[in-house]
């Protein structure tokens, strides 16, 4: 019985011990000690490194060794801020936005896109121009950078409107404009090689301001999706006639047409297209598009059965499949090492910032 016992003890605690070293494999927490509300993240194609912001300028670009678990503060001008980073596929460079800091407010007509060398953190200015310049992302390839660039508004509610998608060829410095949908809104994007992947909200507010039929809208989209709007447009109005009426239900029409959705582009033909991701709990307002291994795309998108919620999802490349994996609480606040396929995450324990890898 001694012996049984002996063994049944030693192989309990083996699966204790396993069990407990899967848990912290499964969610490993870097604190960072800084109180923030918002913030973006990139993430070294190993893994090894994570370089993030938040939305308090003194906090500066940080730089967080996983190995070692330290943050150390790269360095920068005084008078710009450097944010919304993104990693280059060797590894040696990080693509950002440089901004112009104004009684402590981003001056939106003096942002220009930047490369920072990771070995000496030297700075290279490689947009052509100025103005609201945002949300740069490379290549697979690592030979172009792409960003939006948008309008500055002097009225309303968001700052500035009107996006479109740039490139940077990183050996001539020419530009190229790759979209003419002036986005109201737009997010971060990815590059799988052969597509890239990027959100939009294409209905600008001040157009509905104008009262702007919805039909102009309609006619825009490509003609199997334009079937489906007509599918929702139809339920909509069934749904809302006898208790709403009219007028609510066309509400809820310019609603459905104003969320981020996510777009195609083939970097081929350039044609662009909008992917279908639907499922019975309804994802919809996607935000930071990123390739898993360029199979996959995760997303942080709502839900329309928690609509006060912000989740980590994925869905395959056509859109279908798609699962939720966990909730965030910083929205677009999240990255994939594309070597390892390792998933970062700027997230809050109380009122600090930590760094999660899932």
């Amino acid at each position: 019985m001694g012996k049984r016992s002996f063994l049944f003890k030693l192989v309990l605690g083996i699966f204790l011990g396993l069990f407990v070293l899967m848990q912290v494999q499964a969610e490993t927490i870097y604190p960072t000690g800084l109180k923030a509300n918002k913030g973006y993240l990139a993430v070294s194609p190993d893994g090894e490194k994570v370089v993030f912001e938040t939305n308090y300028f003194s906090h500066g670009l940080r730089l967080l060794d996983t190995k070692t678990k330290t943050i150390s503060v790269i360095p920068q001008n005084t008078e710009r801020t450097l944010g919304h980073p993104r990693w280059s596929p060797d590894g040696s460079r990080i693509v950002l936005v440089s901004a112009a800091i104004e009684n402590n407010y981003f001056n939106l007509d003096d942002m220009k896109i930047v490369l920072l060398d990771t070995k000496n953190w030297n700075e290279k200015i490689i947009s052509a121009s100025q103005g609201v310049n945002i949300f740069p992302f490379f290549s697979q390839d690592g030979k172009q950078v792409y960003y939006f660039k948008g309008k500055k508004r002097e009225e309303g509610k968001t700052p500035a409107t009107d996006y479109d998608l740039y490139s940077i060829d990183l050996d001539s410095y020419q530009e190229t404009r790759l979209t003419y949908k002036e986005f109201h809104q737009v997010n971060r994007g990815d590059d799988n090689g052969h597509n890239i992947v990027i959100t939009g909200e294409r209905m600008e507010l001040e157009k509905q301001k104008r009262k702007r039929s919805p039909i102009v809208s309609l006619l825009e989209m490509p003609f199997q999706y334009f079937i489906k709007e007509i599918i929702t447009i139809m339920n909509i109005f069934i749904e809302h006639k006898k208790s709403d009426g009219h007028k609510n239900s066309y509400n809820k029409l310019l609603e459905s047409l104003s969320w981020e959705k996510l777009y195609r582009i083939d970097k081929k033909t350039k044609a662009i297209s909008m992917i279908d991701v639907h499922d019975p709990e309804n994802f919809f307002e996607f935000r930071s598009p990123r390739y898993h291994r360029s199979k996959e795309i995760y997303f942080i998108s709502k839900r329309k059965s928690l609509q006060s919620e912000w989740f980590l999802s994925k869905a395959d490349q056509d859109g279908s499949n798609p699962k939720v994996l966990q909730e965030v609480s910083i929205v677009g606040g999240f990255d994939i090492a594309q070597e390892t396929g390792d998933i970062f995450i700027i997230d809050k324990i109380g009122e600090e910032i930590v760094i999660k890898k899932l």
